[in-house]
């Protein structure tokens, strides 16, 4: 892992800006499948359902692969625009339901620029930056290996974190 990898925070006040860009391997259709197709999603983040339409639900189980006292993922899908915007709310019952946005730009036949949008308090920007880019490096490993990339282990996610807090400093 680069600086590089490492997700855009932007803003001021309590409300930040998160977002975590990958170039991935493969034509935007095999990325957009992984994103929207409950199948798919399955076999690199979590079991569920995507009802593939605006106003649809979308519902991951979190499950035991799921750090302790993570929320679980059941929402309204917001926008979708195959294959380049997925945007749907997490926790739509929630009094602190957030927008989660996936975008999709092809930039050669082969090649995917996928980024993933959302917004944190400044209380919880560390565990929602380290969260999403674990989710987009799992992600890439589906697409470029075809595998079920784990969840990182204690340590891999405390190394994350200390760049993330670094970054966070430096701000």
């Amino acid at each position: 892992m680069t600086d590089n990898d490492l997700a855009r925070v932007t803003g001021g006040g309590n409300i930040r800006r998160i977002e975590v860009s990958r170039d991935l391997h493969a034509p935007i259709d095999r990325v957009w499948k992984a994103l929207t197709e409950s199948d798919q999603i399955s076999q690199w983040w979590h079991t569920g359902i995507i009802d593939r339409q605006e106003g649809g639900r979308i519902a991951l189980d979190m499950g035991e692969n799921c750090e302790p006292g993570a929320p679980s993922l059941d929402g309204v899908i917001k926008v979708f625009r195959p294959p380049h915007i997925f945007e749907f709310t997490w926790n739509e019952s929630d009094k602190d339901t957030v927008i989660v946005r996936f975008e999709l730009l092809e930039l050669t036949s082969e090649t995917t620029r996928v980024t993933i949008i959302s917004h944190a308090d400044k209380a919880s920007l560390l565990v929602v930056a380290v969260g999403w880019h674990e989710i987009i490096d799992r992600l890439s490993t589906f697409i470029s290996t075809g595998t079920f990339a784990p969840a990182p282990n204690d340590q891999q996610l405390a190394t994350l974190a200390e760049k993330y807090q670094a970054l966070f400093a430096e701000r």
